[in-house]
């Protein structure tokens, strides 16, 4: 596939998440072919759904496949207690376990 091509899926595949997330969620280019959504207020289990649907939709919808790694943190304020971790320390341990997750999934 040339670059063209590349750009092209990966244009379609970012409006497809685009398409398929909630107004307040995130989604941004991660790298050159890795994307990161954010879901607020979103447990465990509507993560893995989440996944799983655009899982499916890239697939039929892009004709390729992907890999997902989903992470999730559940807030201090959630459960009244104060975070061991900095805001970025944070975001590092979630990109890092979402990314052991993607590996794990490309196996």
């Amino acid at each position: 596939m040339g670059h063209i091509e590349g750009d092209r899926i990966l244009r379609l595949v970012a409006e497809l998440i685009f398409g398929m997330t909630r107004k307040g969620d995130v989604v941004a280019r991660f790298g050159g072919e890795e994307f990161v959504v954010i879901l607020p207020s979103t447990d465990p289990e509507g993560a893995r759904l989440v996944a799983e649907k655009l899982l499916k939709a890239v697939e039929s919808d892009c004709g390729v496949t992907v890999s997902i790694g989903v992470s999730w943190y559940r807030s201090p304020t959630e459960v009244s207690l104060k975070s061991p971790y900095s805001d970025e320390d944070m975001m590092q341990l979630l990109l890092s376990r979402a990314d052991a997750a993607l590996y794990d999934a490309k196996r």
